[in-house]
């Protein structure tokens, strides 16, 4: 069961990174200026995929009662709204459908994370986590890749990347609903726990540093392919291959992540993991800013080698802060855990490229716009170091 799970996963999250690459032909085809594009399609789309993805989750949180809708329920109503992009040629409709697909998603993805926990094993926890964001991770990488190719070579190329991915949403309905099964919560939720989670307070900062955690995530994700670009003078297949060589260093880290994390709770060292996490994660925010104001005065071979390494270092935060929260927990109580997980990173995605539009508009500059919003990692570790610290000493 969970090998269908987690392709599900792969291909739910193959549409939600497909308009960064193909932003200025997007906008040209609706009728709008390129600028206007980077504001409506890169900072208002994105914002309306996040934010309703944000609230459904935050919603999902409080509904109590067992699911009885299928899981291919959600897989063919996405296929369906996917494949109904390629019609449109409305920005307003366009806007409309990217809205209820993160809402869909808001409940499909903690849905998953429930199933997920009911059928891992206790010493494998990292591990699955670690094959959640690998799934995840995958199906944006190889979304984006397939939107750039597509989008590049044929022409009006972008609305073929949201067919193939209507398309595969359809094949994934169809293979879990020849599987036979009907898709519902785990029958230990109908337990109802009502067990306290321990040390809530961590738990709670765990949670808390999501949203200014996820607000570079969310802005460099939509303007890291128009800065590549227009900043570098670099064509569309080279910022194509360099994110993409991005999302494989991550799905290569978080899979070094997961073993390790898994070597250390085994050995009871999971104090290494504290560290580790905080060590990584200020790693990460240097090499973003390295990369991001030394682009173009280094070779393209050895940009693809240091984005390559950057991939691997930006998977440990994201692996073990889930990772912990995963842990330990019921699957009752890992639903609404990662509800509330999925609320607050998906507003932090939807309101990173919002905030670096409204920079953009404001100073006209790309660069120092996207230098902005990494400021907001330092507030991340901050609650990290706090939330450790409370731990430590309770």
């Amino acid at each position: 069961m969970r090998k269908y799970i987690l392709f599900l996963l792969f291909a739910s999250c193959t549409g939600l990174n497909i308009i960064a690459p193909n932003i200025t032909e997007i906008s040209r085809s609706l009728g709008i200026s390129k600028l206007l594009g980077l504001i409506s399609l890169g900072g208002i789309n994105y914002f309306l995929i996040y934010i309703p993805m944000a609230f459904s989750s935050f919603f999902f949180f409080f509904y109590n009662r067992k699911n009885r809708i299928p899981l291919p329920i959600f897989t063919f109503g996405l296929a369906i709204l996917h494949t109904g992009i390629f019609f449109t040629s409305d920005i307003y409709i366009f806007s409309t459908i990217n809205f209820w697909i993160g809402a869909i998603l808001g409940i499909l993805i903690p849905t998953c994370y429930q199933y997920l926990k009911a059928i891992s094993e206790k010493s494998n926890t990292m591990q699955t986590v670690g094959l959640i964001n690998i799934s995840m991770g995958t199906g944006l990488a190889f979304g984006q890749y397939l939107a750039g190719l597509i989008g590049m070579n044929i022409q009006e190329g972008w609305r073929y990347s949201y067919l193939g991915v209507g398309l595969l949403l359809l094949f994934a309905t169809f293979m879990l609903t020849q599987k036979g099964k009907r898709f519902e919560y785990p029958e230990t939720t109908e337990k109802r726990e009502k067990e306290r989670i321990q040390n809530k307070t961590f738990y709670t900062l765990l949670l808390a540093q999501y949203i200014p955690g996820s607000i570079p995530w969310g802005a460099l994700t939509v303007y890291i392919f128009p800065f590549i670009e227009s900043e570098n003078h670099l064509n569309k297949l080279d910022s194509v291959n360099m994110l993409t060589l991005l999302g494989i260093g991550m799905i290569f880290g978080t899979y070094i992540a997961a073993l390790f994390g898994d070597w250390l709770k085994k050995k009871e060292r999971e104090w290494m993991i504290q560290h580790i996490l905080i060590i990584s994660f200020i790693l990460s925010e240097v090499l973003v800013y390295f990369f991001l104001n030394y682009l173009s005065y280094i070779n393209k071979s050895l940009s693809y080698i240091i984005i390559f390494i950057a991939g691997i270092i930006l998977a440990f935060p994201g692996t073990y802060i889930k990772g912990i929260l995963f842990t330990g927990l019921s699957e009752f109580q890992i639903r609404r855990i990662f509800s509330i997980e999925n609320f607050l990173e998906s507003l932090g995605k939807g309101l990173g490229p919002f905030i670096v539009s409204i920079f953009i508009f404001s100073t006209g500059k790309l660069l120092e716009s996207m230098l902005y919003s990494l400021m907001f990692w330092n507030v991340s570790i901050l609650i990290l170091f706090f939330a450790f610290y409370r731990k430590r000493n309770l």
